[in-house]
């Protein structure tokens, strides 16, 4: 297929999103540089509407993902003249003629299957593998990604790596959380309350050093109601050490917020028992803050450079001697700064769609 120009469609329905959001976010702005594509967004108009240009048309499409109607009624007609259709995740509308570049991020639901439902975990199961089947190239985000698609399914033939990168604001204005204004020193924890985050072990290690002494508080980004889980136990220690100002939930904040925790923490903390990448780490790491690791295989991969603190994995009291030690500042060198960023993951995946493109 050669040609001097040609069209792309990207699906943006999740461009609000943490996770694949961030992704997508941060690596459009990249992509919308090659003037000589033209673009088709698809999503919510009054997302995309900063994104709109000479070469990129914006289609209104907000039906939800993983859904029938995502299957049946997404707009295929809107696809009509495009080359290439590229997600940044892998649930596929049904029916698309034109060749296929999809994103496997990882398949935590079938390394541990009992977070997902039967019916939750099937559903993805056959969405990723139809992705697997019909697209021209499976893009992912680690290494470690990359050998668990292998792992679930060996016949995968065609997978890049493209790492994720730091997304800030042009303007990094720091603005403190007034619930934290009288809070001189804390540890500070950025995800979510599912098993495999490791939050368990974080109480644990967190309980040890109060009763060693430490002051510090621990804060959590996000809603106290919104950190839902099946364990009454953990649930039960949550509401205790929250109810004793030992643990601080922020509720919603802005990026301007996040960037003020995340560079004022005496350290990030992230005790993940399973991840694809891990962002977090990165992004206070960019920032001078000290990070604190598990040993897990994707964070062995991607950050055993950088000046991080590991502690082994699913041991709170290794974790709790990490959380002991005292830590200075870090500033990354160029190399590091330099080693994850979404103007490379952009550029690989031009290169992917242009050599199918142009061969």
């Amino acid at each position: 297929m050669k040609k001097d120009q040609f069209f792309v469609a990207i699906d943006c329905r999740m461009i609000q999103c943490s996770g694949i959001g961030t992704f997508l976010r941060g690596i459009l702005p990249f992509l919308l540089r090659h003037r000589a594509i033209q673009f088709r967004l698809f999503g919510s108009t009054n997302l995309l509407s900063p994104y709109k240009d000479s070469h990129v048309e914006i289609i209104a499409c907000e039906i939800p993902i993983f859904s029938w109607q995502e299957f049946f009624l997404f707009p295929r007609k809107e696809l009509k003249g495009c080359d290439i259709f590229f997600t940044p995740n892998y649930n596929i509308p049904g029916f698309i003629s034109i060749p296929i570049f999809s994103t496997i991020h990882d398949l935590l639901f079938l390394d541990i299957p009992s977070l997902k439902g039967f019916v939750g975990r099937t559903i993805r199961k056959l969405a990723s593998f139809r992705a697997i089947k019909i697209s021209k190239n499976i893009f992912t985000v680690s290494e470690f990604s990359k050998s668990r698609i292998l792992h679930h399914f060996p016949n995968t033939k065609h997978i890049t790596v493209c790492y994720n990168g730091v997304e800030f604001p042009d303007s990094l204005t720091e603005k403190i959380p007034d619930s934290l204004k009288s809070i001189d020193s804390f540890f500070l924890y950025v995800g979510n309350i599912k098993p495999h985050k490791g939050i368990h072990l974080l109480l644990d290690a967190f309980q040890r050093r109060k009763e060693e002494g430490d002051t510090r508080k621990l804060v959590i980004v996000g809603n106290q109601h919104d950190f839902k889980t099946n364990d009454e136990n953990l649930s039960a220690r949550l509401n205790s050490l929250s109810d004793n100002h030992d643990i601080i939930f922020t509720g919603f904040i802005s990026q301007h917020y996040l960037i003020w925790l995340m560079k004022n923490a005496s350290c990030l903390i992230q005790p993940s028992l399973y991840e694809g990448f891990g962002l977090p780490p990165l992004e206070a790491m960019h920032l001078g803050t000290p990070v604190i690791l598990s040993d897990i295989p994707a964070f062995k991969e991607l950050y055993n450079s950088f000046p991080v603190h590991f502690f082994k994995s699913n041991d709170s009291t290794s974790l709790s001697r990490a959380m002991k030690k005292e830590m200075s500042r870090i500033e990354l060198d160029s190399d590091l700064k330099s080693l994850y960023n979404y103007k490379r993951t952009a550029e690989i995946i031009i290169n992917s769609l242009n050599h199918y493109i142009k061969s």
